[in-house]
């Protein structure tokens, strides 16, 4: 397998999850013909001997289930150029599948793989397949959750470099996933083939897309630096707000997101995922999930990739970008799409329309990400002082002042405040757009901008110099609180400007190197 670092794509294609709908027969978990099946045949005969047997619903899980009964591993080879094989080893490492009367009687019902694929020489990645019986078993959808980066190049750190022009890439690496399914089916089963009309669907790429994952890199001068911004992340995200009724919420809460991060042995975070949901109902819209790739790859991860690639792994933050129904069909719009059905060839077709047109998919997809839903780069730019600046800006907009201190004080959204006074639409709009030129977010509520103020007064200090501070305000030492507060003003400087070129960074993400598929 060459090994390349040609930076010739800026995302790396991830984790999507896609179903297509197979023939609806009946699993039969103890059909004594599936040992007849895999006694008949072995290794040495050709596929062709007998005509290939149909891929139903039921026959799908009988092969699944047999695959874990049996427990063993299997070694298979995929073809992916005349003169190149890809070479695997499988196991089904578990299966849930239920029996046929669950599914005529049950209005839903399925039947789970969870099946573990080592590319030779590479890490286990995991392939999670589900047959999905709906209306009582009158339809079922085959649904396949994989990275085709991974199942290609053994890791997904990087992109896959197939060789193809990228229109065809596109297209091969969603279909890889159903083309390597279908290969493992057949080393347990050699008369299984896919229906005729899966089989055109995986071809054409008319398979539903249930979500989509893509993911692109923040460059650092340095891995402290990277490490630094994601402790700032998980304090200005996930630290408590205390609100003027002793309620507390946090950054996250206020923009309607959920907020998780993980942090390692000594506590500081190696991610930061926020996740927007679509309504009350907490149906997935969009998930950016910010972390670490160097500190989450395995030790053997690690040792494959390489040193130049590791090194420029290790000053590289991963942004991971989760598009659920809701933000695909918002592609497909601005691809001029819109109303085209939810398929992985209408997503490539987008991507193509976009990524031909001056940047623009890298454009919508990052403002998408940093700004629509998470005001990254508001929360960047502000500082201790942004308040009273904007408010001098403003000073000879009456209509503004006259509800100001209201809206600092919390008694209301600045939007909801100005139209309690301003009738006219257009006014109020007029009022909203000035705030965002002097400098402010006007959906960012005050409770907020003052906590952003809070964390950093105290981001500059070590643990002496906080332990220090805290010693000083109890003793009422002022002279040691001008010294602390003088030094940390001069580091709050400098790291306000580097929090927000590393968010303006991240609108124009680093060119990936990439790695040769085959």
């Amino acid at each position: 397998m060459p090994d390349t670092a040609t930076a010739d794509h800026w995302y790396v294609v991830d984790t999507f999850h896609a179903g297509v709908q197979v023939p609806n027969t009946l699993p039969s978990p103890h059909d004594s013909n599936i040992n007849k099946w895999s006694k008949r045949w072995t290794d040495d005969e050709v596929d062709d001997v007998v005509p290939p047997r149909r891929g139903g619903a039921g026959r799908i899980a009988d092969i699944l289930g047999q695959m874990h009964r049996e427990g063993r591993e299997m070694q298979i080879e995929m073809g992916v150029t005349k003169d190149c094989k890809l070479r695997y080893r499988v196991v089904c490492a578990r299966y849930d599948g239920p029996s046929g009367s669950d599914i005529s009687t049950k209005r839903v019902a399925s039947a789970r793989a969870e099946l573990h694929v080592w590319l030779e020489g590479r890490v286990r990645t995991i392939l999670f397949v589900e047959l999905r019986w709906i209306n009582q078993g009158a339809g079922c959808w085959l649904n396949v959750q994989a990275s085709p980066t991974t199942l290609l190049v053994g890791g997904n750190a990087f992109a896959a470099k197939t060789g193809l022009d990228p229109d065809r890439e596109r297209l091969y690496l969603y279909r890889y996933p159903f083309l390597l399914l279908g290969r493992i089916l057949r080393a347990v089963d050699r008369t299984f083939a896919w229906s005729d009309d899966a089989a055109a669907c995986i071809k054409a790429g008319a398979f539903k897309l249930h979500n989509a994952q893509l993911a692109f890199y923040m460059p650092f001068a340095s891995r402290a630096e990277l490490r630094r911004f994601l402790r700032w992340l998980d304090a200005v995200f996930c630290t408590p707000i205390v609100t003027g009724t002793w309620s507390s919420r946090t950054l996250g809460k206020y923009l309607r997101l959920n907020v998780e991060s993980w942090p390692d042995a000594r506590g500081c975070p190696t991610g930061v995922m926020l996740r927007a949901y679509r309504n009350a109902a907490r149906n997935s819209d969009l998930t950016t999930n910010f972390y670490d790739k160097a500190a989450t790859l395995k030790k053997a991860g690690r040792a494959a990739l390489g040193g130049p690639r590791r090194d420029w792994l290790l000053r590289h933050l991963r942004v991971d970008v989760t598009l659920h129904p809701p933000a695909i069909g918002r592609l497909f719009t601005a691809a001029g799409l819109a109303g085209e059905p939810c398929t992985v060839s209408t997503w490539c077709r987008a991507l193509a329309q976009l990524d031909g047109k001056e940047d623009r998919f890298r454009e919508w997809l990052t403002h998408e990400a940093l700004e629509r839903r998470l005001r990254l780069r508001a929360v960047a730019g502000f500082d201790i002082d942004a308040l009273q600046r904007a408010r001098d800006r403003l000073s000879g907009r009456p209509r503004l002042m006259a509800v100001w201190d209201d809206w600092l004080a919390g008694k209301g959204g600045l939007r909801q405040l100005l139209h309690a006074q301003v009738p006219d639409g257009a006014a109020v709009r007029a009022e909203i757009s000035a705030v965002r030129k002097a400098g402010l977010d006007p959906d960012l509520p005050p409770p907020i901008l003052h906590r952003l103020a809070m964390i950093s007064s105290l981001w500059g200090f070590s643990k002496a110099q906080a332990r220090e501070y805290a010693e000083a305000l109890a003793s009422e030492d002022m002279r040691a609180l001008h010294r602390l507060l003088r030094h940390n003003q001069t580091f709050i400087a400098r790291t306000r400007v580097e929090f927000s070129r590393a968010v303006d960074a991240a609108f124009h993400p680093a060119p990936v190197p990439t790695i040769d598929a085959w």
